[in-house]
């Protein structure tokens, strides 16, 4: 009797083990699964049986199933947050946990670091440096020849402007230093204008966060004051152009769960780095119509366009990285016309410019990015 309830005992087991072992697969073939916040992408599956042939068919659901799999986000919210509160490390490589719950981004890419640069004491090799100025300096020449202006902007990593937060762990240093040689070799050998950001948010935080706790970009604050500053240094040669107070620029706390990068990395957003954001309104009585640019063959690079009836500053094309999309509202309040080009290899792009026109070029380039590998000249004209 007793090998008889032994056996039925270990049956019971083997079922359970089962069970637990392809419940997340169930779920996810009958959809069951797809419920509330324990559900991260609700991405449709793959074909089993795809015409590259039934291999192809097992990769691609071998994929999906780990970036799908029922209960996943629950699983990664509790590993996480043990990580994150009882170690105070962080278990995602692209994130690190600074201080008083301050978050950094890591892992940029493949090739390159945020902390690691901005903490690095190691500058541009001469070779680099002359690239990168080439590279600006040949846009230059084929802006200036339409009589266009060229306008290049440097946003300075969180890591950089809130250095205080980073872990003891990290040498503290200035950083900034590729970022502040490119400014000097530019303005040093050539007209190209240049608005190197970093004194200006430096100051700027003893008023206001200028950069989210939870995220990697900066606040409304933040890009408000690239914004006023990017208007002030065209005032120069456009009369009458003064930047909107950042006052007249309404703003209202978003509901639901925080849309924080880092925070989100880390599965611990609606949590443990929960972080409010707000959304910015354009002023009062303001005009402007948005669309997208029609015809653009650049399928990696995202357009909007912004039509102001109001807009005292000429026509402008912004190729910027994420940090552009700060700016936009901003910027669309003051100028005439903007197309925004969200490009993060920051192309030239010719035949755009000679088609529209545009009186001023603007590139917005978080400097984080000159850690990468150096940009490919644009073709002459």
């Amino acid at each position: 009797m007793k090998n008889i309830y032994k056996i039925i005992l270990n049956k019971r087991h083997t079922i359970s083990f089962i069970l637990i072992l392809f419940l997340p697969l169930l779920l996810l073939v009958t959809g069951t699964g797809k419920t509330g916040s324990t559900w991260e992408n609700k991405s449709k599956a793959p074909e089993l049986f795809p015409e590259e042939g039934f291999q192809k068919g097992l990769e691609n659901f071998g994929n999906y199933f780990e970036k799908n799999f029922p209960f996943r986000r629950k699983m990664l919210y509790r590993r996480n947050y043990f990580y994150s509160k009882i170690f105070g490390v962080s278990p995602v490589e692209r994130v690190i946990i600074g201080k008083n719950k301050w978050l950094f981004l890591k892992r940029l890419n493949e090739s390159g670091l945020e902390v690691d640069y901005s903490t690095s004491i190691d500058g541009f090799r001469k070779d680099e440096l002359e690239y990168w100025f080439n590279t600006f300096y040949e846009r230059y020449q084929f802006l200036k020849k339409r009589g266009i202006e060229l306008l290049i902007v440097i946003v300075p990593n969180k890591s950089t402007v809130y250095t205080e937060y980073l872990p003891d762990s990290l040498q503290k240093v200035t950083g900034g230093i590729r970022a502040e040689e490119l400014t000097e070799y530019l303005l040093k050998n050539s007209d190209i204008q240049v608005l190197n950001l970093r004194a200006i948010l430096l100051n700027g935080k003893k008023d206001h966060q200028v950069y989210h706790r939870t995220d990697s970009h900066w606040t409304h604050f933040g890009a408000w004051l690239a914004y006023r500053e990017i208007i002030l240094h065209l005032s120069q040669r456009y009369q009458g152009a003064l930047p909107f107070a950042f006052e007249e620029f309404p703003q209202k706390k978003i509901a639901g769960p925080s849309k924080a990068d880092l925070a989100s990395m880390l599965a611990l957003n609606e949590s443990f780095y929960k972080e409010s954001f707000r959304r910015l309104f354009l002023p009062p009585g303001s005009d402007i119509g948005r669309s997208r640019l029609k015809n653009f063959k650049y399928k990696r690079v995202r357009t909007s366009v912004s039509i102001n009836k109001k807009g005292y500053l000429p026509k402008a094309i912004v190729i910027h990285d994420s940090f552009g999309r700060g700016l936009k509202k901003y910027m669309s309040a003051s100028f005439s016309e903007v197309i925004f080009l969200l490009d993060w290899g920051f192309n030239f792009f010719p035949d755009l410019i000679d088609k529209e026109q545009p009186a001023i070029v603007i590139y917005e380039i978080a400097e984080r990015f000159f850690y990468r590998p150096i940009p490919v000249l644009s073709s002459k004209r």
